[in-house]
Parts: C-alpha cells; sequence; structure tokens
C-alpha cells in the first residue's frame, strides 16, 4: 500500500502513461526519472500499488501499510475499509501507527501501519454438541471396562493409521464424521477378518499428525475460514482421540500400540512469524494430546492395553509392532529429493536410511502423512505409504492447485504380518 493517484505528481502532471510505458519497455525507475524530469523518489512512489489495494490475509495476522493518504482516517473501520477489508470480518491487532507529512503546500498525508487478522467467530453450538464435550469425560472416567484383554502373541495386528483432520478448519463436522466413519469400518473389517480366521491378536492405531488446523500465524497461502478458537480445537481433538482407542478396546477387546508424532500445524500456536517454534519441536498440539490421552486412560480401570510411543521432538516415532519395524513420520522436517511430492517422500526416507542404517536399515514400513492424499510406494524390501487426510473434502485446495494429487478422505488400514515379505497385506482405505 503506498500511494494516491489524486497525490501523485507523475499522475497529476499527466506523465502516468509515459511512466508506465517506459517501465513495460524495460527502463529503470531511476532512468525513468531522468527522462521524465521527476525525482527518484517520486518515480518510485508511483509505481507501488495504490492505497485502496485490498490487502490479501487469511487466518494469520499480515501487516497492512497505508502510505500519503490524503485525510485521517478517524477509527479502525475506515482503516479495514481503506484496506478494502471487511471490519465485520477483520480486526487490527494492537492499534495503529499513525505518521503525518506536511507538503511544502501545507497539504498534510497520513499514513497508517497497522497487523491485520480475520476475526476468529464463535464456535457453532451443533459441532460441540456433536460429541457432548461437556458430559462425556465424566462418564468415561465413572464407567471404566469390563472387557478382558486377550493376550498377544506371535500373529498379526489390525492397524489403522488417521492424519490430517485439522479440526477447526472449514466443514469440522465432515472432518469428524470422515474421522468416526473410519473406525467404525475399521472395527467391522477387523471383526470379519478374525470371524474368518485371521490371527489378529494387537490393534496399531497411528496419529499422523494435524489433528488440528490451529489459529495463530496459520499460512497466508491456504485461504480458509477456522471455525474454531485453539483451545476448543485441542478439547475436540483430545475427546476424539480418547473415544476412538476407547471404542476399539471396548468392541474389539486387543491391546493397542498407539504412535503420537509431531507435526507443522501442531507447531502454529508457538510461531512467531518464522517456521520454527519458539520453544521446542516437542513443544507440539498433536503429541501434547497423545500425552493428555495416556493420562486419561492411566486413571481409568481396564484401559492400562495401550503401548504409547509419543515423539519428544524427534520427527518421527519408530518402533516395532508384532516383528514388524515401522517408522511413522508427519513428514515435515525430513527433506529429500525427486520428482512431486511422493518423489521428494522417497527420497527424504532413502536418505534417513543411509544416515542411520544401524537403526533404520531395517525398517519395513515408512508411514507418512502432510500431503492429503493416498499413495504407496515398494523399493526392495520396504514400503513408503502416504496416508489420506481425514479433513474434509477437498478442503486442502492448496495441495491440488500446487501439485495436481487428491484423494478422497479417509484413514489406511492394514494387516501388519511379519510372515509377508514386505511385512504388510490387505490394504484398506476406510
Amino acid at each position: 500500500m503506498s500511494h494516491s493517484r489524486e497525490l501523485c505528481p507523475v499522475c497529476t502532471s499527466g506523465a502516468g502513461p509515459k511512466a508506465n510505458s517506459l517501465k513495460a519497455d524495460g527502463m529503470s525507475k531511476d532512468n525513468i526519472a531522468k527522462e521524465l524530469n521527476f525525482s527518484r523518489s517520486a518515480v518510485r512512489n508511483h509505481f507501488k500499488p495504490e492505497s485502496t489495494e485490498p490487502v490479501s490475509v487469511g487466518s494469520s495476522v499480515a501487516d497492512a501499510v497505508i502510505t500519503d493518504f490524503d485525510r485521517p482516517l478517524n477509527s479502525e473501520a475506515e482503516i479495514l475499509a481503506t484496506l478494502g477489508l471487511n471490519p465485520d470480518e477483520f480486526e487490527i491487532v494492537g492499534g495503529s501507527n499513525i505518521a503525518v507529512r506536511e507538503l511544502a503546500n501545507g497539504a498534510q498525508l497520513f499514513s497508517y501501519r497497522a497487523k491485520v487478522q480475520r476475526v476468529q467467530p464463535d464456535v457453532e453450538e451443533e459441532i460441540e454438541n456433536t460429541l457432548d464435550v461437556a458430559g462425556w469425560r465424566e462418564r468415561l472416567l465413572r464407567s471404566g471396562s469390563s472387557v478382558s484383554l486377550k493376550p498377544s502373541g506371535n500373529a498379526k495386528a489390525a492397524a489403522l493409521t488417521v492424519a490430517d483432520q485439522q479440526l477447526g478448519k472449514k466443514h469440522t463436522e465432515q472432518s469428524l464424521e470422515n474421522w468416526v466413519k473410519a473406525v467404525n469400518g475399521f472395527v467391522k473389517d477387523t471383526k470379519d477378518k478374525i470371524a474368518t480366521g485371521t490371527n489378529i491378536d494387537r490393534l496399531f492405531v497411528g496419529f499422523g499428525g494435524d489433528i488440528c488446523e490451529g489459529i495463530a500465524n496459520s499460512y497466508t497461502n491456504q485461504v480458509h475460514t477456522v471455525e474454531m478458537n485453539l483451545s476448543t480445537q485441542i478439547e475436540v481433538a483430545y475427546d476424539t482421540s480418547v473415544w476412538m482407542l476407547k471404542h476399539l478396546t471396548d468392541e474389539l477387546g486387543l491391546p493397542i500400540t498407539g504412535s503420537w508424532v509431531i507435526s507443522n500445524h501442531g507447531e502454529t500456536w508457538v510461531r512467531n512469524g518464522g517456521k520454527d517454534p519458539i520453544t521446542t519441536r516437542a513443544d507440539n498440539i498433536d503429541t501434547h494430546i497423545g500425552r493428555l490421552v495416556r493420562s486419561t486412560f492411566d486413571k481409568i480401570p481396564g484401559y492400562d492395553g495401550i503401548d504409547y510411543h509419543i515423539a519428544d521432538g524427534n520427527p518421527a516415532n519408530v518402533f516395532s509392532v508384532n516383528g514388524v519395524k515401522i517408522y511413522q513420520t508427519h513428514n515435515y522436517v525430513e527433506k529429500g529429493s525427486g520428482v512431486g511430492v511422493e518423489g521428494k517422500t522417497i527420497g527424504a526416507m532413502q536418505k534417513q536410511i543411509l544416515g542411520r542404517p544401524m537403526e533404520l536399515g531395517d525398517v519395513k514400513l515408512f508411514l507418512t502423512s502432510h500431503y492429503h492424499h493416498f499413495w504407496m510406494n515398494q523399493d526392495r524390501n520396504y514400503t513408503v505409504f502416504g496416508t489420506p487426510a481425514l479433513e474434509a473434502k477437498m478442503s486442502s485446495e492448496w495441495l491440488f492447485e500446487m501439485s495436481g494429487v487428491w484423494s478422497e478422505p479417509g484413514a489406511l488400514g492394514f494387516i501388519i504380518d511379519k510372515d509377508e515379505p514386505m511385512g504388510w497385506n490387505s490394504l484398506r482405505i476406510f
């Protein structure tokens, strides 16, 4: 935001079209100033955007500047309107800085600088009521479990990986519906497999990251509306995570290996205008929820059959389930080269193996997420999976627009089997 055409000497003299033509021909601004007999600052200001051009603000805080405006702006609403923003939808954070400059002819020009963000609306009541946030925790703690866990032996494990729910993003209710549908589908599929003779004695549940959308300092290139404040996002994510593990235990009666990894949206509450958290990578929403879930089940009789793997600042968890070694990551820290997001991910996993051969040389399954679509690649003795997103359908336009890849919302399911050459079989998307 820079100048008003009514006060621009290049415009008011009638030289604006000529200046624009010279610039289009490749002439520098300094040479244009010499050619048209204007000061360099006048020409440079001429080519800055007008002060009436809208500011592009997503859910994040953006810097907004109005320079050399021809009248005072007497309220925040006037400043926002001048920036092309609806005062009902946007707000100024921390007030605005004002500077006044007086010209030789006595006219005054006013400049403003402010930080602008989208107003966060109250959470719609029906979203909160879908999980009965107010009452269900008390009932859970009171009830306990009457299920006797089956002993774990040398058999197969049924796996379900959920990722990129991004609760709080637009259409959160669809994301929750997708999550519940995936869990119920997984329960039915596992019961069917057991009934037809598949020897399953354990469950693996992988939380692949970005369970919440976040709010503070979110990504300006993602145009979306945040429906929930951050504390409510965390509450709903926690509630649904506990419901999921309780439901799996009650319905299937099997011990569970659970994994929680850090993610980029999990860092949004500690960002400070950059890409690194203010504290540590361990200060992450996803792993914070994992620790809350563990603390909850530690207090409830009958739910002691969960084995927790909660990343402590590392980008990935490495562990074994029924004899098959697994590397799970949200895949936003590791970097690799290759064609497309899949090729880059494969390259990143190969670099991890080369850098840590003693630890990762025998990993069979690399479970990744972050790119919001399902894909897989088998290479020699390991498989790299890309987990689909559980968010609302097509609510992450950025990936489709950037890479042209997208898949239906869902969760990744398969059977972990150490007797299989690749360590798995029976792939399904729930």
